[in-house]
């Protein structure tokens, strides 16, 4: 039985890694200024046109495009195991179950609850577990009984997208932006709230690497770093990003895996603007 790994572009997985991987990737659209662009913009032209953006949205797919992608992939394909961004993020989880039935036990949707590297890894972890032979209806249960596996912490370099996409009040972004607050937003597969709130890009770094601590000790209850993958996303500021990748290699040493360094996907970039780095933890559920 051949299955294959269905996922979005909320990911951020690049050409390479996709072809590398054998999965498809539905895109996810985004509008600036009403004008629609995908993930092939260049990262100048895109970082000029949210700056000075007056109105930024996102939309996912229709239900007719993601039939149509699933019909062409049963051609070549015995199943499909859709793996999208979390369900407490964006309702194409929802698509999947909606058009599950009209497959004949063929699809099989998984809220991940996950987003960004987190989503990275556990399509990573799936494609372990098909290789294994792990059926696609246990590989969902699996990811569904773990779904508190991780956690996302972002810092934000300013409150302008947030308060573009309705996510905080205009007068709470002048606030925020006239005190230079960084604000750190956390997400474990729900909408993003702010964890903590620094003045400076020095201490919002440090107070991430303290929040990973903190929940490798209490909500994981286990500092064993092999047990874990730690991932390095940023928007703009690739040196950032390195910095804290350095940063947190010395405060715990080596993890299951090299820690990557990712550039966010655009599609969540319009949400939070340039210079944003954060850095996500997920504990592992295949041991191989």
């Amino acid at each position: 039985m051949k299955t294959v790994i269905v996922t979005d572009n909320g990911a951020g997985f690049s050409t390479d890694e996709i072809k590398k991987l054998g999965i498809k990737v539905i895109s996810l659209r985004f509008f600036i200024d009403e004008v629609e662009y995908d993930d092939l913009v260049s990262d100048d032209i895109f970082f000029d046109k949210i700056i000075s953006a007056k109105t930024i949205s996102t939309s996912q797919p229709s239900i007719s495009d993601v039939e149509e992608v699933f019909k062409d992939l049963l051609k070549e394909y015995d199943n499909i195991l859709y793996m999208p961004m979390s369900s407490g993020l964006s309702g194409t989880y929802n698509t999947g179950k909606t058009i599950e039935k009209d497959f004949d036990g063929k699809v099989f949707t998984v809220d991940t609850r996950k987003i960004s590297v987190l989503q990275k890894f556990a399509v990573i972890d799936a494609i372990d577990f098909i290789n294994r032979g792990i059926s696609p209806s246990e590989i969902r249960n699996i990811f569904e009984k773990n779904k508190n596996n991780s956690s996302i912490y972002i810092m934000v370099d300013t409150l302008d997208f947030l308060k573009k996409g309705g996510r905080v009040s205009p007068l709470v972004a002048k606030i925020g932006n006239l005190l230079q607050i960084k604000p750190i937003m956390f997400s474990d597969g729900g909408k993003f709230e702010v964890a903590k709130k620094e003045r400076t890009v020095k201490n919002a770094k440090e107070k991430m690497i303290e929040l990973i601590k903190d929940d490798m000790k209490g909500k994981f209850g286990d500092m064993d770093t092999m047990k874990y993958m730690l991932g390095v996303a940023y928007t703009s500021n690739v040196l950032w990003a390195n910095e804290l990748r350095d940063s947190i290699k010395e405060n715990f040493g080596e993890f299951k895996r090299e820690i990557p360094v990712d550039s966010l996907a655009k599609f969540i970039s319009c949400h939070i603007g340039p210079n944003a780095i954060g850095v996500a933890i997920y504990k592992n559920l295949n041991e191989n």
